[in-house]
């Protein structure tokens, strides 16, 4: 397990700020400011790859496909933040292995295709799901938010699902004409090691989130039990 590490400004044709072929576990870690020049400018997760992303910002990379993320493995993504990456194709996250969101934002990434994530499964029983989480506030000039299916497993705030597909769960889900505004603040150090979007006042995130919280935030602080709980990276 790594903890607090800054990964930033490199240049890589993929997998700018990290490539991962084995097991890995990056706590309190920001990734920011890589540029990949054909996929995953904020790191690859190799195929054999097995990782956890948690309490961690990834920001500001750029990459013609998977800005932020490439995942082709299996990755787990816990209180961590990915937003403000860039790329023609899937900004925020492309996942093509299996990958659990959980308490997470994934808000303000731009593409011209698929913003936030996108799920390619590659093998059966591969894919997606995703849990008390944000995935709202990207662009896209076609699906913002999302494409491809996502297993939810409750209790996300999607702000247009247009192209999602999402199935099961108890969640707040927007459309391309009425999307759901997820009242976030802008990338900021809100306190603890990386940055976050903190939630603003009406956010309907607040008090939205249900089962086992953890503990504490992506900063550190406390999280109320039960359903008192926020939606996303932040608790307010």
């Amino acid at each position: 397990m790594s903890s607090d590490l800054v990964i930033e400004g490199n240049a890589a044709v993929g997998g700018a700020g990290l490539s991962n072929w084995g097991e890995a576990s990056l706590v309190t870690t920001t990734i920011d400011g890589n540029i990949s020049k054909i996929s995953g400018g904020g790191f690859h997760n190799n195929s054999i790859g097995i990782m956890t992303l948690d309490s961690s910002t990834v920001s500001n990379n750029k990459s013609a496909l998977a800005g932020g993320i490439n995942n082709w493995g299996r990755l787990r993504v816990i209180n961590s933040t990915i937003s403000h990456n860039t790329a023609k194709f899937a900004a925020g996250i492309d996942n093509r292995g299996v990958l659990t969101l959980t308490h997470s934002t994934v808000s303000g990434n731009s593409a011209n295709e698929g913003g936030g994530l996108v799920v390619r499964a590659m093998v059966k029983n591969d894919g997606a799901s995703m849990s008390n989480s944000i995935l709202a506030g990207n662009t896209a000039a076609l699906a913002p938010d999302c494409i491809g299916t996502v297993k939810s497993l409750g209790h996300n705030l999607v702000g247009n699902d247009s192209g999602c597909g999402f199935i099961a769960g108890e969640d707040t889900m927007g459309t391309e004409t009425q999307p759901v505004d997820p009242r976030l603040g802008g990338l900021a150090v809100n306190g603890g090691p990386t940055a976050t979007k903190a939630l603003l006042p009406g956010s309907p995130a607040m008090d939205a989130a249900s089962g086992s919280c953890p503990p504490v935030d992506q900063r550190g602080v406390s999280r109320p039990p039960g359903v008192s709980c926020d939606i996303g990276a932040y608790q307010r």
